[in-house]
């Protein structure tokens, strides 16, 4: 019932936006998929090693880069989707399940943003997919790969599933690491500051730039905050920010509310999302790095209340 709720409603979604001349192409991405998709798809063919990050022009490629075809298998995508979240967060015990518990649920399945993404050529669809699938089945080998395939910083991803009894060795591992590397680290992120990411008007979230190494903390620390909780809007109150900032706020609200977690849980997503502001200069693409974990946080907080991965 529940796929065929979303596949309805994620259709009528695709319909009103076409309607209010939202394009097949307002994100750059989704041109470059279809213009570029064979010639890249070529050189995969020539060096496999490519194939990984590039896993969608292989896709667009095989699919003739129709834009409808490729649009209703995200759109399929997405209620698949949607029907393995709803079956995992509804043997959540001890919930309330009243009519506050499902107005919350409907928003966060039916986020906005991320039916935006469902109508679109994008593969953000496709690594959602498989960052719930992994963590709802414990396939998490099997769904790494793909993800691999189709996004290569999915590598960060990967800290969901260290176990909470891990999580001091963890980061204890990672500070060894950056000691290390934090030379190699330091650089990369003083020439990120040099790279302009904001690429949209509306987008008026301070990215620190100017301060260097310091405004690059600044974002690690700031921009998880103001995800999570969807008080970026307030930051730059544009109307095409207040879906993904509706989004969040009915994920935020779920996991307080509805998932018996403590404030430690969080460690892990906020780590991820710390790296990603790390790496990216510009928030609307810092905001589709970390959506896919933004979409699964419920997921998660439940997942590692329940002893996490199998040893």
């Amino acid at each position: 019932m529940i796929f065929l709720i979303s596949l309805i409603l994620v259709i009528l979604f695709w319909s009103v936006e076409r309607l209010l001349g939202i394009p097949w192409d307002y994100h750059p991405d989704a041109e470059t998929y279809v213009t570029s998709s064979y010639s890249i798809a070529l050189n995969i063919l020539d060096n496999p090693t490519q194939l990984f990050n590039n896993g969608h022009y292989a896709v667009t490629a095989l699919m003739n880069s129709n834009v409808i075809l490729i649009t209703v298998c995200n759109c399929v995508l997405f209620s698949i989707t949607n029907s393995m979240i709803y079956k995992y967060l509804k043997s959540e015990s001890g919930v309330k399940r009243g009519v506050f518990y499902y107005l919350i649920l409907f928003g966060y399945l039916f986020n906005p943003y991320r039916m935006h993404l469902a109508t679109t050529i994008l593969k953000d669809t496709f690594v959602i997919f498989l960052l719930v699938h992994s963590l709802v089945n414990r396939k998490f080998f099997i769904s790494a790969l793909f993800m691999l395939v189709y996004r290569l910083a999915s590598i960060i991803y990967f800290s969901l599933f260290v176990p909470r009894r891990y999580f001091k060795y963890f980061f204890m591992i990672s500070i060894v690491v950056f000691v290390f590397v934090s030379d190699t680290l330091i650089s990369h992120m003083n020439d990120m500051n040099e790279v302009h990411m904001q690429f949209r008007d509306f987008d008026l979230i301070p990215s620190f730039q100017n301060l260097g190494l310091t405004g690059s903390i600044m974002r690690a620390i700031l921009w998880p905050i103001i995800s999570l909780t969807g008080l970026f809007y307030l930051i730059s109150p544009a109307v095409q920010y207040f879906p993904l900032s509706a989004g969040s706020f009915f994920i935020f609200i779920y996991c307080v509310f509805y998932v018996d977690c403590k404030l430690n849980d969080f460690l892990m997503p906020v780590f991820i999302m710390a790296m990603f502001a790390l790496l990216v200069t510009g928030y609307t693409s810092y905001f589709r790095y970390i959506f896919p974990v933004l979409v699964t946080l419920p997921i998660y907080l439940k997942y590692i209340k329940n002893a996490g991965l199998k040893e």
